[in-house]
């Protein structure tokens, strides 16, 4: 199972995001992310490229549905979002 921050990354990315960096990321990592983004090349930190995230794993098909990465919090405001909720309550 993917780490919640590399799940997080492949859901941002593969719902259109160009580049993904970790907070925890050296001031040069951040530049380096927003030329490659401005380049219009796909960014992924180097703490999670190296584990396996690359262009290959957004590819993927996949026969889950595309909320299943969701954690259930998310989920759960997900749902109060679609019908018209308050997301705090």
């Amino acid at each position: 199972m993917a780490s919640p921050q590399k799940q997080y990354a492949i859901n941002v990315l593969r719902a259109g995001a160009f580049g993904y960096l970790a907070k925890d990321q050296a001031p040069e990592e951040f530049m380096r992310a927003v030329h490659t983004v401005l380049a219009w090349r796909r960014f992924v930190s180097a703490t999670l490229s190296g584990d396996g995230l690359g262009d290959g794993a957004l590819d993927e098909p996949t026969d889950q549905p595309l909320h299943a990465g969701l954690s259930q919090r998310e989920f759960q405001i997900l749902c109060k979002l679609a019908v018209g909720r308050s997301v705090s309550r």
